[in-house]
């Protein structure tokens, strides 16, 4: 076939051949660039996870260093350690409530890992307060992490690792009863 004199361009097949190349070109960056966008995602929620545990312990080893002088019925500064979780007196960092006879602003800690969900374990912080003076009360119930026998509490880190080559790592090496 000859051309008419005068009128260039591409012809058909030329023409499809270059979408089909372009369509694979812009299809292969697509799917690198999505890759990318999860693989930047996760790195997100994951120094969002670390910072969340850095936080938290920070802030137990602030109240530990800030623990209460143990009283007279306690054997030691921590009232109770189990397998998962740790339970102490300390100071607490805010202004005592209103008409409190509680003079030194005492309060209970309780730190627990709810392990009941293995792909997503959660670190919390349980507290309670009280006003009056003298002796702490009883400790809450600590059946299970979170209690909802404690006052408060709060989820500080989750997608916590407990587990070290398949064996699962307790928090301390012997349990110690209340008072």
């Amino acid at each position: 076939m000859s051309r008419v004199g005068g009128e260039q361009g591409f012809t058909l097949i030329e023409l499809l051949v270059t979408m089909a190349i372009t369509v694979v070109v812009f299809g292969a960056t697509l799917a690198a660039f999505e890759v990318f966008q999860s693989n930047n995602r996760f790195d997100l929620l994951r120094n969002e996870a670390q910072d969340n545990a850095r936080n938290a312990m920070d802030r137990f080893a602030r109240e530990l260093r800030n623990v209460a002088a143990p009283s007279t019925g306690s054997a030691g500064a921590l009232e109770r350690v189990g397998t998962y979780s740790i339970t102490f007196e300390t100071i607490s960092a805010t202004e005592p409530k209103a008409g409190s006879l509680n003079s030194t602003n005492a309060m209970r800690v309780r730190y627990c890992l709810d392990d009941s969900t293995p792909s997503n374990e959660v670190l919390w912080r349980q507290a309670q307060t009280w006003t009056s003076s003298g002796e702490a009360p009883a400790i809450p119930a600590e059946g299970t992490c979170p209690s909802a026998a404690w006052e408060s509490s709060v989820r500080l880190a989750q997608y916590v690792t407990n587990r070290n080559g398949g064996q699962t790592r307790r928090v301390s090496r012997r349990s110690t009863r209340s008072k």
